[in-house]
């Protein structure tokens, strides 16, 4: 009954190591944000390496483009960039400072140049890479 036990314990540990993962130095940080219905997403990665990678990508097609954006944590527009048409995407590198926090935000526009976005949805980040 007791090596039963033990054995249970051990598969426990490792189905959680399995699920959660190892986490260390050198795994990449990422979260990604979309509209309110889904329609856009802004994905963002730090990589292993410390290049912070951004994609905004549109998902839907609802006549509308997606406009990615990362903020200052007080709210000033720091960098964006805008796709349109359904299953369209694109990347760009923006260098985040260490420890600080950013705010990603993703909206749907009419447009580039649209200056009252909607569906709008925001992510706190930070880059924690050393």
């Amino acid at each position: 009954m007791r090596k039963k036990s033990k054995l249970a314990v051990v598969a426990a540990g490792v189905t959680a190591l399995a699920v959660f993962g190892l986490a260390g130095p050198a795994q990449a940080a990422s979260d990604t944000v979309y509209t309110r219905y889904w329609d856009g997403l802004l994905e963002y990665t730090d990589s292993a390496a410390d290049v912070d990678f951004f994609v905004v990508k549109d998902i839907s097609a609802d006549g509308y483009g997606v406009r990615g954006e990362i903020r200052s944590g007080g709210g000033t527009l720091l960098s964006w960039n805008y796709v349109g048409g359904n299953g369209t995407s694109k990347s760009w590198i923006y260098d985040l400072a260490k420890s600080k926090e950013y705010i990603i935000r993703v909206c749907l526009v009419s447009g580039a140049g649209d200056t009252t976005p909607i569906n709008c949805a925001s992510k706190v980040i930070q880059d924690t890479n050393p």
